[in-house]
């Protein structure tokens, strides 16, 4: 974000900062710190997760509260996480959390994660390393490739072994299909005697007794997914079971080679499956499957004719909407069985991740991306001659390194670098800790800057405002003891309020931001009063109490 955006953003912050000003603060204590700076899972499985403890320490003399754990992704998906929202740290204690080590992808993963609080004493990042691997050993040498390298790798193995059934022989592709593969009474699916259902249309054949019987009295017919017209009917793709399936001869004809994708205005329909003189679109229930057939079919031999190509978008959308089911599953099993080779976007649907392209050359995209983990750098109320350290973190989660320069502050004469401010490269997954101190001679409120550039196109000249001992909306503070006191909090479906004031009151409930969300008005006579805080999202806010001309604030974190 630029410079305009985060002075916008100060306006915007005042609110929340009036409320945590006269806060005391141990200005000496550095905030929260944590028993590992670096966290590294060795090598996990995708089906056994691993998982590291973390101990968070609260160094200060008043409660904490983490208030959430970011992670980022990779290849759109966490492979970090932990099984909580939020908590409170005691003052001097500290509390274990089990940070889970869950890979989709078969690589190296280097990534962050970030600890959010309210300590005024910036946030905390710990570095995440571990090695994914799959349990299939069939796609060991994919590992920690993509793009074009993993096309080769895949287009490689499912080659090793290939045994071509033949689509003619008296023993064929077409006769495992019809008899075994997607014959409902032996693979599985429970059905009486031989049953065979229509991908496209499901229309059943039921009672045949061989793949010529099915052919002539039940009109079934031979998918090719890819159409082998493009192929001349060639060995061994027009006998690959990955991309054969069985139909009813009505819907195998209308498709005749018609490419896929969404039909708003069909001239023809059945079973869910839509076509006009350009398009087809299977039904939902074949749609992934479809898509699956095809992109194995172009890294396993080629796009012939181009067919592939203007397709490719709309396929990845049906791969991704559309997982593999059991059934699809166990096909790709029994395939295997007997042709010896797997689709492997059945077996891992992650692999299209990290493929940009099937149909032309791939590379990964440059997305050079850096998170700004807090918008203001809020230091509170810091007494006079106070030194206050503020660590500020910067998190690289783009696929590219990220250089740092030309850091300054607004006013060197009361903030100062006690550590980074130096040009610097930061790796992707990689954070960036600044350590920044504050000396003030006085009371005066403190609205500067810390400035630096990178070379982000979107981030490529960055202020962040720094503020302390703001006394705008000085007519409002914090809540005197005994008068107003809200519980519990952090509070998860109500919050109470429990007050001494009489008469007409109105409670304000405003996000982090200053936003008001709620507004209510009840009459106190000393009693409680609850509010439901149960759809709000969880977070840190602020409820402002009004009774006659007074006005008085509580912050809570909602859970």
């Amino acid at each position: 974000m630029n410079s305009q955006t985060y002075r916008i953003r100060l306006t915007r912050t005042l609110y929340t900062i009036s409320c945590l000003l006269l806060i005391q603060l141990n200005s000496s204590a550095q905030g929260l710190t944590v028993s590992n700076a670096h966290l590294n899972f060795g090598n996990a499985y995708e089906n056994a997760p691993d998982s590291l403890p973390l101990t968070i320490y609260n160094n200060l003399s008043h409660p904490v509260n983490v208030t959430g754990i970011r992670f980022y992704d990779t290849y759109g998906s966490p492979a970090f996480s932990v099984n909580t929202s939020g908590f409170n740290i005691p003052s001097s204690s500290s509390n274990i959390v089990w940070i889970k080590f869950s890979p989709l992808h078969n690589m190296d993963h280097n990534s962050e994660l970030v600890i959010e609080n309210d300590a005024l004493r910036g946030y905390v990042s710990v570095d995440l390393t571990g090695h994914g691997k799959y349990s299939n050993t069939y796609y060991d040498l994919t590992e920690n490739l993509a793009e074009e390298p993993l096309k080769n790798m895949l287009h490689t193995i499912t080659g090793i072994g290939y045994d071509t059934l033949g689509y003619s022989n008296p023993t064929t592709a077409r006769d495992s299909m019809f008899m075994w593969l997607d014959n409902q009474r032996v693979n599985g699916q429970g059905a009486s005697q031989n049953t065979l259902e229509g991908v496209y249309t499901g229309i059943l054949a039921v009672g045949y007794t061989s793949r010529t019987n099915c052919q002539t009295a039940d009109t079934f017919n031979t998918e090719h997914t890819f159409p082998q017209s493009l192929f001349s009917s060639q060995e061994p793709m027009v006998s690959d079971l990955h991309h054969l399936f069985p139909t009813d001869d009505a819907s195998n004809h209308y498709r005749s080679n018609k490419p896929f994708g969404m039909v708003p205005s069909p001239a023809w329909t059945s079973g869910g499956s839509k076509g006009n003189s350009s398009m087809f679109e299977p039904r939902d229930l074949q749609k992934g499957a479809t898509a699956r057939a095809m992109i194995y079919f172009v890294l396993r031999y080629q796009n012939y004719s181009n067919y592939f190509t203007s397709q490719e978008n709309i396929l990845r959308t049906w791969h991704h909407n559309f997982p593999p089911s059991l059934v699809e599953w166990k096909r790709n099993d029994d395939i295997n069985l007997i042709q010896h080779n797997r689709n492997p976007f059945v077996d891992y649907p992650q692999f299209i991740d990290r493929i940009h392209s099937i149909s032309a050359y791939s590379s990964a995209p440059s997305t050079p991306s850096i998170d700004l983990t807090q918008d203001t750098i809020q230091y509170g109320f810091v007494p006079q001659s106070a030194s206050t350290i503020f660590h500020y973190v910067v998190v690289n989660n783009g696929n590219t390194p990220v250089h740092f320069s030309a850091f300054s502050m607004s006013n060197p004469g009361v903030l100062s670098f006690q550590s980074g401010g130096n040009d610097t490269t930061i790796a992707a997954g990689d954070a960036l800790g600044i350590d920044i101190r504050l000396l003030v001679s006085n009371s005066n409120p403190v609205h500067e800057f810390l400035n630096f550039q990178t070379d982000v196109p979107a981030s490529t000249i960055v202020s962040v405002p720094v503020l302390a001992n703001d006394s705008l909306y000085s007519g409002i503070q914090e809540t005197e003891e005994n008068i107003f006191t809200i519980y519990p909090n952090p509070a998860n479906q109500s919050i109470v309020i429990n007050s001494r004031l009489h008469g007409n009151t109105q409670a304000e409930l405003s996000n982090s931001l200053g936003s008001m969300l709620y507004k209510e008005t009840f009459f106190s006579n000393g009693h409680s009063h609850t509010l439901d805080v149960s759809k709000l999202p969880r977070g840190i806010y602020f409820l402002k109490i009004e009774n006659g001309n007074s006005s008085r604030f509580q912050k809570f974190i909602k859970l």
